[in-house]
């Protein structure tokens, strides 16, 4: 394991590293979108400026700049576009399935947030 720590003048303090591993493997899905307004590609950012502006509803600010849909996935602005992503899903028989219906879901609810 890598050791997370940080030099402090000359004493060296071991910094705690808590990452929350799922118990099974898990699958996740994004999907990532240009926005175009009156024909001409412009940035999420500087139009909406976060994601919690982009949707109606008020949404849970989530990790990094992220906020949580109503379905339970993510939306975020990253490099110029809009990103949606799924929750985790563990890996069982029709995980993908499941996946890919939330991943729509995600896509059918900011597509009609934009209308």
């Amino acid at each position: 394991m890598k050791d997370f720590g940080t030099e402090r003048g000359t004493r060296f303090f071991r910094e705690s590293a808590f990452t929350a591993v799922p118990p099974r493997a898990v699958v996740g899905l994004e999907a990532e979108f240009n926005l175009l307004v009156n024909d001409r590609r412009r940035r999420p950012e500087k139009v909406f400026g976060d994601p919690s502006r982009l949707v109606r509803r008020r949404m849970i600010p989530r990790t990094g700049k992220s906020f949580q849909l109503p379905a339970g996935g993510a939306i975020y602005f990253d490099t110029g576009v809009i990103e949606v992503a799924t929750p985790i899903i563990e890996l069982e028989p029709g995980c993908c399935y499941r996946a890919t219906r939330l991943l729509w879901e995600q896509i059918r609810y900011l597509r009609r947030e934009l209308d």
